[in-house]
């Protein structure tokens, strides 16, 4: 599947737009919302788009230093793959319920981390170290680490 397939034909929620918007170069708008999965739901969006677009899921990292919030999961990002797909593989060995549970609380262990280390959270427009406007601009100025 292609990029622009997906963001038409795919199953497309906040989180996986923000993956699909900063691997494509989409210009960001504060006007936009970009932010990480919040619960199983959106992480299979995730999950589906780094599996059904070719490359996505090796460039993943990039989304990180241009969201810090979702450098955490970025970096445990096997982790969360893993389980998730031992789910469907292992349900019969333990409830569906329990691995959904498992993984839940592996991805709100993560997310916790994604809150600290002096991010702050944008207007709709996810969490930054630093940011400044340009003057006499409407443009935003990234600044990365």
């Amino acid at each position: 599947m292609t990029p622009q397939e997906w963001i038409t034909t795919g199953e497309v929620g906040i989180s996986s737009k923000t993956i699909w918007a900063c691997l494509m170069g989409v210009p960001f708008s504060c006007n936009t919302h970009f932010d990480i999965p919040s619960d199983t739901d959106d992480f299979q969006r995730c999950f589906k788009l780094l599996k059904d677009v070719p490359g996505f899921r090796e460039r993943l990292p990039e989304v990180g230093a241009w969201f810090p919030k979702w450098k955490p999961l970025c970096e445990r990002w096997d982790e969360l793959e893993k389980l998730w797909i031992s789910i469907f593989v292992e349900w019969h060995t333990r409830s569906k319920s329990q691995h959904l549970k498992d993984t839940c609380n592996a991805m709100n262990e993560i997310l916790k981390q994604c809150e600290v280390d002096g991010y702050r959270e944008l207007e709709k427009a996810g969490w930054i170290k630093d940011l400044e406007i340009l003057p006499n601009s409407k443009s935003w100025k990234w600044i990365h680490d």
